[in-house]
């Protein structure tokens, strides 16, 4: 299972690269959903070996950190911007913590 998060860490630096140079964060983000969606897919519904729909979760998952993350200092106010992200990280603990 190392291969798994260590591919994802290489991966992410990468993908975001690759995110900021077309600039189309909401694109991105839509087809790393998508793509997310098909991964479960694959594993609660057809017989495909699971390495297959680990290795396309972990690199939608680095799509979404890459194209989400920066999409708040799109939104927010420069002078709230510490506070989004602190909501941002809260929501995803308390999601986490419920799971």
């Amino acid at each position: 299972m190392f291969g798994f998060s260590f591919r994802s860490a290489v991966l992410s630096p990468l993908l975001g690269f690759i995110v900021d140079r077309t600039g189309r964060n909401l694109f991105w983000l839509m087809g790393s959903i998508t793509t997310t969606i098909i991964s479960h897919a694959l594993l609660a519904f057809l017989y495909v070996h699971p390495v297959v729909a680990n290795i396309l979760m972990g690199i939608s998952y680095s799509i979404v950190a890459a194209s989400l993350w920066p999409m708040v200092a799109f939104l927010v106010p420069k002078r709230m911007l510490g506070t989004a992200y602190g909501f941002m990280q809260a929501i995803q603990n308390l999601g986490l913590a419920i799971m």
